[in-house]
């Protein structure tokens, strides 16, 4: 998977999985806690194209994806990056 910068004040990266049909995101935390990646599921390749190109991630995210997919909260590894 590639990552994608966020350009956001909320979100700080995103990516996509096509084959699981899966939209991986990284919301900004304060320095020195764990960021955990919310991986959203049966994103399909339509809805990620859409949120792709929109001027604003946040606001697409909390309108067309928050509420609508299931989720789920991955802690990272120890000394595990981007």
């Amino acid at each position: 998977m590639k990552w994608h910068p966020g350009n956001s004040s909320q979100i700080e990266a995103y990516a996509y999985d096509p084959q699981a049909q899966e939209l991986h995101m990284r919301f900004y935390v304060k320095p020195g806690k764990p960021q955990p990646t919310y991986v959203y599921k049966g994103v399909g390749p339509e809805r990620f194209a859409d949120f792709h190109v929109a001027p604003s991630k946040g606001s697409h995210h909390h309108v067309h994806i928050k509420g609508s997919y299931e989720f789920e909260k991955r802690m990272p590894e120890e000394g595990a990056t981007l």
